[in-house]
C-alpha cells in the first residue's frame, strides 16, 4: 500500500533523510528568543546604579502649578528643546523630601524652561528646590521582566562596552527607570535571563551612546541547511522612541546587510518585519525580496531588495543590528524567529 505525502515525508524525517531533501520547516538553533535587547538612548547611570531616561543636570529648581494631574512645569535651566520636539518626552526630577524618582511626560511645549505635563504620581511638593533632573525618551513600557541594556565603557563604574541586564525597579513612582545589574556581557547572541547579578554601580556621569552600528542578537546557519531552493524566513519586533529621528534596523546575513530599513515619526512603533532570503537554485546566489510590514504608527520606512552571493554550504552568520541618527534615541528588539525552510 502507497503512503500518502505527508507521511512519507515524517518517515524521511524520522529516518535522517531530511531535513533538505523534504523542506519540514524548523526554527535556527538559537534563532527565537522574546527576551528584549536595547540600543540605550543617552543617559546616566547613578552610583546605586538606577538608569533613568536621558541625561541628568544637577541643582535645578522645578516648579509644578499644582502637586498632582496635568500640571504647568517651570525649570529653573533652559533644559527642554522649546519646541514640539518636547512633547511625549519626560522630565524625570528627584523628590528629595520622599527620596524618589518621579516622572512628568510632556503634553505641550512652551518654551526651553516651560511646558505642561502630566505628573505620573503625586510630588510631595509643587516646588522642589534644587534637585537632579532628567530630560529624556520614556520608554514604551517599564520592561518589568528585564531588558539588556547597550552601555558604553563606564558607563557603569569600572564596567566596559557592552550589554548589562537590566531588573525592574522596586518603585512605581517613577517611569522608564531601570536597575542596572552586575549581569554583563560583550556580545549578544540569543538574549536570555541572566541568574546570580546584583546591582552595579553607576559612574554617576552623563553618557552619550554610539551612533555606530550595533548587532543587538546573532546566530550562525550551518552549512547546507537551506539546500539550493531553500529560504531563511524572519519575524523580529522592535519598538523606537517617539522621534523624528532615523532609527535604522538591518538584518545582516553573511556579512552585507540583507535588509536595512529606517523608521521616524511621532509616535512609538509596534513594528514587525517578516524578511525572507531565498537560495536561487544554488546554494551560493539569494535573493532578499522588500519585506513585509506589521506596523503602528509607523511615519516612515525604507526598505531595499537585495540580490545576494553568500555560499551557504558553509556555516554564516545572521545578526539582528540597529543604528541611531541621535544618541538622545533608543531602540528595542522585543524579540524573533528566524526559521528554515530547506528544500533541495
Amino acid at each position: 500500500m502507497s503512503l500518502p505525502k505527508f507521511w512519507k515525508e515524517m518517515l524521511q524525517w524520522k529516518l535522517g533523510n531530511g531535513p533538505q531533501s523534504v523542506g519540514i520547516p524548523y526554527i535556527v538553533p538559537g534563532g527565537q528568543s522574546a527576551v528584549p535587547v536595547m540600543l540605550t538612548q543617552s543617559s546616566r547611570v547613578q552610583a546605586g546604579g538606577l538608569m533613568v531616561p536621558g541625561p541628568i543636570t544637577s541643582g535645578v529648581t522645578v516648579g509644578l502649578s499644582a502637586a498632582s494631574g496635568t500640571v504647568t512645569v517651570t525649570l529653573g535651566s533652559a533644559l527642554l528643546a522649546g519646541t514640539s520636539a518636547d512633547n511625549g518626552k519626560q522630565i524625570t526630577v528627584y523628590d528629595s523630601v520622599s527620596a524618589l524618582w518621579r516622572s512628568i511626560l510632556i503634553t505641550a511645549f512652551s518654551s526651553t524652561t516651560v511646558c505642561t505635563g502630566t505628573l505620573l504620581s503625586t510630588f510631595s511638593s509643587a516646588s522642589i528646590a534644587a534637585t537632579t533632573v532628567a530630560y529624556g525618551n520614556p520608554l514604551p513600557t517599564n520592561y518589568s521582566g528585564g531588558i539588556w541594556a547597550y552601555l558604553p565603557a563606564g558607563a557603569v563604574s569600572g564596567g566596559a562596552l557592552g550589554w548589562y541586564w537590566c531588573a525592574a525597579t522596586s518603585t512605581a513612582t517613577a517611569n522608564s527607570i531601570l536597575q542596572v545589574t552586575s549581569s554583563y556581557q560583550a556580545t549578544m547572541g540569543t538574549p536570555s535571563i541572566p541568574t546570580g547579578f546584583s546591582n552595579a554601580v553607576g559612574s554617576g556621569s552623563n553618557f552619550t551612546q554610539t551612533t555606530a552600528q550595533v548587532a543587538l542578537a546573532s546566530m550562525s546557519v550551518a552549512g547546507g541547511l537551506m539546500g539550493n531552493n531553500g529560504t531563511i524566513r524572519s519575524l523580529s519586533d522592535t519598538a523606537v522612541s517617539a522621534t523624528t529621528g532615523a532609527k535604522t534596523i538591518s538584518l545582516q546575513f553573511g556579512g552585507p546587510s540583507a535588509l536595512s530599513t529606517f523608521f521616524s515619526g511621532n509616535g512609538y512603533f509596534g513594528q514587525g518585519l517578516f524578511v525572507r532570503i531565498r537560495n536561487r537554485g544554488v546554494q551560493n546566489l539569494q535573493y532578499v525580496p522588500s519585506s513585509e510590514t506589521s506596523q503602528s504608527g509607523l511615519g516612515q520606512s525604507g526598505v531595499v531588495a537585495n540580490y545576494l552571493a553568500i555560499d551557504t554550504t558553509q556555516a554564516q552568520p545572521l545578526s539582528f543590528s540597529a543604528q541611531l541618527a541621535s544618541a538622545a534615541d533608543f531602540v528595542v528588539l522585543e524579540g524573533f524567529t528566524v526559521e528554515v525552510l530547506p528544500r533541495t
